[in-house]
């Protein structure tokens, strides 16, 4: 299944699962004097086609991960984010080690990123009563895999931790509801090993 197609079934699974949320969150009637809050907070769902390897094997998988975030409106058009990505249940398989090693490696994948977040919106262009802004994510990531590796002829299991620092970019939409504004992202990892690229779809908040 491409990645395009899991990420259309993880937006939907989004929506699902963070509908409640929706309902739960104060309404939005608010004073139109009153400044609006400058933090905010987000949670969603991503997929990732998720690539690494152990000693030299490549392995990789497909796989659904967990977003959250935090942010604060510096100024209008520009924000900063504490990020946290999570990728668990990551599978190889049965995969040809060195010789005629056969190996099962299992991971989970955190990345932490504090990032800057450029805003252009486009209610002036558009004239739509929905407000649609697109964005723009520069920022610096701190990766963790956690990996068991399984010798499945003798069953020995290694298990490993490996760190990693990144660049991380994105782009995306946000799309503002009464209750909610959606963010649909895609984001690239630029670490030392494969990059990591997402996409995601999240509920953001305003405190």
């Amino acid at each position: 299944m491409s990645l395009l197609h899991r990420a259309i079934r993880i937006a939907a699974a989004a929506g699902a699962l963070l509908h409640p949320l929706l309902w739960a969150a104060p309404a939005a009637a608010e004073d139109k004097d009153k400044e609006p809050s400058k933090l905010y907070a987000g949670v969603g769902l991503a997929a990732t086609d998720f690539e690494s390897d152990h000693g030299g094997i490549p392995y990789g998988e497909t796989v659904a991960g967990l977003q959250l975030y935090g942010g604060y409106q510096l100024k209008e058009l520009m924000g900063i984010e504490l990020a946290l990505d999570r990728f668990s249940g990551i599978d190889s398989g049965d995969i040809l080690g060195s010789g005629v090693q056969r190996l099962n490696i299992s991971a989970d994948h955190t990345s932490v990123i504090a990032r800057g977040v450029f805003s252009l919106p486009l209610e002036d262009v558009l004239r739509r009563r929905q407000k649609i802004t697109l964005i723009g994510t520069l920022g610096v990531a701190h990766t963790i895999e956690d990996r068991n590796v399984t010798e499945l002829t003798t069953g020995t299991e290694t298990n490993v931790s490996e760190t990693d620092d990144g660049v991380a970019l994105g782009a995306g939409v946000i799309f503002e509801l009464k209750r909610v504004r959606w963010r649909a992202t895609l984001q690239s990892v630029d670490r030392e090993g494969p990059s990591l690229g997402s996409i995601g779809v999240a509920a953001e908040f305003r405190f």
